[in-house]
């Protein structure tokens, strides 16, 4: 158990240092996209919501840090998301902390959001 809780934490840190070197993840395209559709062929914009800060620690096992939370959302900010689910700021100390910091960082592209 212990070690696949360890390899999901290392396979999210992997994905994120490949972003942020400019890898597969940092091609500099917005996680926001248009596309057409219907009779009359209209542009539609999607806007995507990740859950990753909230749904995805909750797994068993699954714990980040303050730090860990602050650096995932600029790295979904520099993919273009345009929310981020933090967590639920209710729930304990950690979420109250991050809600509180992550007004501190130069979000280009992303609202966070509350659960």
């Amino acid at each position: 158990f212990f070690l696949e809780t360890a390899s999901r934490v290392m396979a999210l840190r992997s994905v994120l240092r490949v972003h942020s070197r400019g890898g597969v993840l940092g091609t500099g395209r917005s996680a926001t996209r248009t596309f057409s559709s219907g009779a009359a062929g209209a542009a539609r914009r999607i806007k995507l919501y990740d859950t990753t800060l909230r749904d995805g620690t909750q797994g068993e096992g699954i714990s980040l840090s303050l730090h860990d939370k602050l650096a995932i959302a600029e790295r979904l900010d520099d993919m273009g998301f345009d929310y981020i689910e933090g967590g639920y700021p209710l729930s304990n100390e950690k979420d109250v902390a991050f809600f509180e910091q992550v007004r501190r960082l130069s979000l280009r592209h992303a609202t966070v959001a509350a659960f």
